[in-house]
């Protein structure tokens, strides 16, 4: 009986002595052919296609992209500081300042300005009167008598005046065009002035369909009807000698040319009264502000929007369908060694 257990059980243990090893193997066998595989290319496939098509798509992107950003992007906006007010020895005498600016008159980073300044009701006696100009509304070449034009017995020269000119103000430099206007008719009611000459800085900047302008502020000081002490002798110092005051009855216009059909005004601060024009009426001071639209240009650059969109469609598509394929040729593989 006992020889029977004991073969009995040396027959159990090589048994599962041979299921182990079995398994063993097979595991081991397993574990060798998942380190031996590897990610490759189908043998039809190569990524020769693949490199063309995202090649192809980038191109046509980067193109769309270059195009829209030279045709659509907005203008920087002109960035103009500075004002030109006018002061005069006889406040009763009734002013007028007309300050026009050409939008195609802008060289070299330089606008051309006119300003006619003119008297009324003289009565036959002559006025003096000073133009003080602060920051980028003082000319650029004030001593060059081919681009700055003044009226004969007139100067330029430069001083330090307060921002407004009141004598406890501090003191900033300034240039100043004065001179002694004296009546232009028999009846000796009226007296001009002109002035021209170049900025120190491009007043209008444009793109495709855009035109921005920005001009300095031109006027006369404004004054606070709380206080009387700007009226008094002395209280204003403009940094030349003379009982300078602003005018009592004053009337300032600033033209920046026409704006014909087919243009837009998108922002105009302050407000245009006639659409047909680009200009500016004020009794105190003006500092125009406006941006308008070409809708030909406009609808051009609508249409060539539309066109770009569908060339980057196109190269997306191109992109998406090579990584489609791409996904597709792979495929693992086990190598034999």
């Amino acid at each position: 009986m006992k020889e029977r257990v004991r073969a009995l059980s040396a027959a159990i243990a090589a048994w599962a002595e041979h299921r182990f090893r079995e398994g063993w193997n097979r595991a081991s066998g397993a574990v060798t052919a998942l380190r031996r595989r590897r990610l490759s290319w189908s043998g039809s496939e190569r990524p020769r296609y693949f490199i063309t098509s995202v090649t192809l798509g980038g191109v046509l992107v980067g193109i769309s992209y270059s195009i829209y950003v030279a045709t659509a992007s907005p203008p920087k906006p002109p960035i103009v500081e500075g004002a030109g007010e006018l002061y005069t020895d006889r406040p009763e005498v009734a002013a007028s300042v007309a300050v026009s600016f050409s939008p195609t008159g802008v060289r070299a980073g330089r606008s051309q300005v006119q300003i006619d300044i003119i008297f009324l009701e003289q009565k036959a006696k002559p006025v003096k009167w000073a133009l003080v100009l602060y920051g980028d509304a003082a000319f650029a070449d004030p001593h060059d008598p081919g681009t700055t034009v003044i009226p004969p017995g007139a100067e330029i020269v430069p001083a330090w005046a307060g921002d407004p000119p009141f004598a406890a103000n501090p003191r900033k430099k300034v240039q100043i065009i004065s001179g002694t206007t004296y009546p232009a008719n028999l009846k000796g009611q009226v007296g001009v002035a002109s002035i021209s000459g170049w900025v120190p800085v491009a007043v209008v900047s444009r793109s495709r369909a855009i035109f921005t302008l920005a001009l300095p502020r031109y006027g006369r000081v404004h004054l606070s009807p709380l206080f009387d002490f700007p009226k008094k002798p002395g209280a204003i110092d403009i940094g030349i000698p003379g009982r300078w005051q602003r005018p009592d009855r004053f009337q300032v216009n600033v033209n920046a040319g026409r704006n014909p059909a087919g243009y837009r005004i998108d922002l105009a601060s302050p407000d245009v009264a006639d659409p047909t024009k680009l200009s500016w009426e004020s009794s105190e001071s003006i500092r125009a502000v406006l941006r308008r639209t070409d809708l030909d240009e406009e609808a051009k650059q609508q249409t060539i929007n539309f066109l770009l969109g569908a060339v980057v469609g196109a190269g997306a598509s191109s992109v998406v369908v090579a990584l489609e394929n791409l996904v597709k040729s792979l495929r693992w593989t086990v190598t034999t060694g």
